[in-house]
């Protein structure tokens, strides 16, 4: 997942170079960009924000989540990936 923090709105903007590009209008400092991922991605899933877990990249613009409580087909339905 490729996030892009301080945007004009919050929001998926397609597949890039085989990652999910999301913007976000969060700054990337103190944390609040990867809250706000977990609570986009929680919503647009259907999930509980604590369902959202950043695996690695918590300094990084590309990150890896693990999703619990739905499949991956699912998912990808939901997020827009074929």
């Amino acid at each position: 997942m490729k996030v892009v923090p301080r945007s004009s709105k919050n929001g998926v903007a397609g597949v890039v170079e085989g990652a999910l590009k999301v913007n976000l209008n969060a700054p990337p400092v103190d944390g609040a960009a990867n809250e706000a991922l977990r609570e986009l991605i929680a919503h647009l899933c259907n999930l509980r924000k604590n369902d959202v877990t950043i695996i690695s990249g918590h300094t990084s613009r590309l990150k890896r989540l693990y999703l619990s409580a739905i499949s991956l087909d699912k998912a990808k339905q939901l997020l827009g990936i074929n």
